[in-house]
């Protein structure tokens, strides 16, 4: 009987232990929860805990220690057979620490999860910031979404994410992502709160390591196209990024940027960006001062100092000079620290840059003759230089100093020899020109050209040059050998501020058989165009010519000089007595209004009236070869009463000429019924030339080319 007693006994006991286990449980696993946890330094709260079918059920968790942070409003555990974890949270916060730690009892083992699923979970750590994230991760499998903010020194990121899905691989506490599929809905990357890169197209990432104890992300490789606001610049491009753990490598294609183009440029850098190499192709600039086509640039920065190789591609600045890179390779070195540079243009041109607080440039060159080859303005302006030449045995430099007010000081110093100009010759040029811009100085230069030859005449120059605030004052004061040149002193004002020049020009000279007197009070320069105020009176063939009205346009494009010429008591015998054109005497007068002249020589437009001066006195004879050529040019016919004389008397000459559009007219300016006359004869005798077609228009060259068969037929040459 007591056997049994016994037996029931411990029933009994078993009974009220397994009811008490029943009762209790979820207490007594809530503290084998809490005691295991304490063990691993992880202090842990659970306002409440519940079993249910294997489904651990947690309101209001809180896990922390010296690394991380928990708190999770709600989450429910599943222990699987395989005694793996499915893990559910909802409302969580967790902040992490980035430091690293060597006790192994804090490291993670994620190979016990089969999967974790994250509703509404934010995370912070010492760089990184990720709210509102819905993520499910699995041993397969990682998807999320929602909003990260990542902080380093110069980089700032932020990322709206629609989704993210990636596959897999878990490796105790390492999680490796692979074929990674980001869909954002925009992704900020701001450096220094200047510059920012947005991303709002899909992204491919190749690998992604993510480490939890000690925490940390390594990105292997990434693609996608980007947008960046670089300050004032908005750029878009297609890049490919590739990390690895010692340096970064990035390159884009079709980078478009405000008239910039990169085809391909290819970044590579360590972790810390101290060394850096970049290669560009095909480099394209377009804007109002630069334009540069097919450059190929190489950039290392390597301890502080960025080097720079162009050797490819043209250059166009200012809309005017040009350089050509393929033959004139271009180097420079750039201290970061001190933001130093040295530039060198194929040891032609040498630049220093020193930046404190001021920029300071000092430019020089002990090739002068290089230096003039090296730029090469337009068509224009290269015909100017192929007519020119200079001496390699100078030197040029200039000192430029640039203030943080955009004010400039800046000072040459120049020294040519032989230096030849069109007919121009210039044995030596001293000079020191002096700029003061937008800054309270006042400095004083020179130009001295000890001898310059200008066709028979030798000219010594000197110049006083005044730079005070925004103007540049030139004195000239020019000698000769000639004592029938006299050229009074020229003052030259340049405006920087308003980016003018006005000048003066008077000077006369006076020969045997010619006088000029330039009265040219004000030469104007601005914007492109010459204007004057004055005229240029000419006495010559005893008679009078006034040139007037005389202006420039573009001159530094395709230079077209307009102006209108008047003259009066031409001597034609003066003119036509030594040419093969044929004798013709008498006197004329006449105008010729709008002669525009392209690049100074070739005409453009004008009209032109000649006709006899009868306020002279004077017989009137014209040749038969004259008249013969006369009729050749102009298109019309000769009605000569007397045919067996060589020369002719003729009552007046006039006629009208006219260039517009390419096309030449001609008409004579007497009329008699259907008939017009340039030339026309006395009441009984003389010679007679008549244009019979009143549409007489030819095209210009063709013009010419009748021109040059008289000329060549009778062997004249103009000079």
């Amino acid at each position: 009987m007591k056997k049994y007693k016994h037996r029931y006994a411990i029933l009994f006991i078993l009974s009220v232990s397994f009811f008490g286990i029943l009762i209790f449980k979820n207490i007594l696993i809530k503290k084998v929860i809490v005691f295991y946890l304490n063990k691993k330094h992880i202090s842990c709260y659970i306002e409440d805990f519940k079993i249910h079918k294997f489904n651990f059920v947690i309101k209001n968790l809180r896990l922390q220690n010296n690394r991380f942070l928990l708190n999770s409003r709600f989450a429910v555990i599943k222990v699987n057979r395989n005694l793996t974890l499915d893990i559910y949270a909802k409302d969580t916060n967790l902040k992490i620490k980035n430091e690293a730690s060597n006790d192994k009892r804090q490291s993670f083992n994620i190979n016990k999860i089969n999967r974790l699923t994250f509703d509404n979970i934010s995370i912070t750590t010492d760089k990184i910031k990720a709210n509102h994230l819905n993520l499910s991760l699995s041993k397969k499998h990682l998807a999320l979404k929602g909003y990260f903010e990542l902080k380093e020194k110069k980089f700032d990121i932020k990322a709206y994410i629609n989704s993210l899905y990636s596959n897999i691989d878990i490796d105790k506490n390492r999680i490796i992502l692979k074929n990674t599929i980001i869909k954002p809905k925009k992704i900020y990357l701001t450096y220094k709160r200047q510059s920012s890169l947005i991303l709002n197209n899909n992204i491919q990432i190749k690998q992604t390591k993510i480490t939890l104890s000690p925490f940390s992300i390594k990105i292997d490789s990434a693609k996608s196209k980007a947008i960046a606001k670089i300050e004032k610049f908005n750029i878009s491009f297609f890049f490919n990024l590739f990390i690895k753990s010692n340096f970064i490598v990035l390159t884009t294609s079709d980078l478009k940027s405000n008239g910039l183009e990169i085809k391909k440029l290819t970044l590579k850098t360590d972790k810390e960006y101290k060394n850096i190499k970049a290669d560009l192709e095909n480099v394209s600039i377009e804007d109002t001062n630069i334009t540069t086509q097919n450059l190929k640039a190489k950039i290392t920065i390597k301890n502080n100092k960025a080097y720079v190789y162009i050797g490819n591609g043209e250059a166009v600045f200012f809309d005017n000079w040009y350089i050509d890179f393929y033959n004139l390779p271009t180097t420079a070195t750039l201290n970061i620290k001190d933001l130093s540079a040295e530039i060198d243009i194929k040891d032609i041109i040498k630049t220093h840059i020193k930046k404190g607080k001021t920029v300071k440039f000092h430019i020089y060159s002990n090739k002068p003759k290089d230096v003039f080859k090296l730029l090469i303005k337009d068509a224009y302006s290269s015909q100017l230089l192929q007519s020119s030449t200079i001496s390699n045995t100078g030197q040029i430099k200039i000192d430029l100093e640039l203030f943080k007010n955009k004010s400039v000081y800046a000072e040459t110093n120049l020294t040519l020899h032989n230096l030849k100009i069109g007919a121009i010759k210039i044995d030596n040029i001293n000079a020191k020109i002096p700029i003061c811009y937008n800054i309270d100085k006042k400095r004083n230069g020179y130009i001295k050209i000890h001898t310059a030859n200008i066709l028979k005449y030798k000219l010594n120059l000197f110049s006083k040059v005044i730079s005070n605030k925004n103007t540049l004052k030139i004195i000239t004061k020019i000698k000769t050998n000639d004592k029938s040149l006299k050229i009074l002193p020229i003052t030259t004002l340049i405006d920087l501020s308003k980016e003018t020049l006005s000048s003066n020009l008077l000077f006369s000279l006076i020969t045997k058989d010619l006088f000029i007197d330039t009265h040219l009070k004000k030469i104007l320069l601005a914007n492109q165009n010459i204007k004057t105020d004055g005229n240029i009176h000419i006495k010559a063939f005893d008679g009078n010519i006034t040139i007037k009205n005389i202006h420039i346009l573009d001159l530094y494009e395709l230079p077209v000089l307009v102006m209108d010429i008047d003259f009066c008591s031409i001597n034609l015998k003066k003119i036509t007595q030594n040419t093969g054109f044929g004798l013709i005497t008498g006197y004329i007068k006449g105008y010729v209004n709008n002669l525009s002249l392209v690049n100074f020589k070739k005409p453009l437009s004008f009209v032109a009236v000649v006709k006899t001066d009868s306020a002279i006195k004077s017989q009137k004879k014209i040749a038969l070869k004259a008249i013969k050529n006369i009729s050749s040019i102009g298109g019309g016919y000769t009605n000569i009463v007397i045919p067996f004389f060589k020369t002719f008397p003729y009552s007046r000459i006039g006629f009208k000429a006219t260039l517009k559009n390419n096309k030449f007219s001609l008409h004579g300016l007497y009329k008699n019924k259907d008939k017009e006359y340039i030339i026309e004869k006395e009441l009984l005798i003389g010679v007679s030339v008549v244009n019979m077609n009143k549409n007489n228009s030819i095209d210009w060259e063709d013009m010419l080319n009748r021109i040059k068969r008289v000329m060549d037929k009778n062997n004249i040459k103009i000079e």
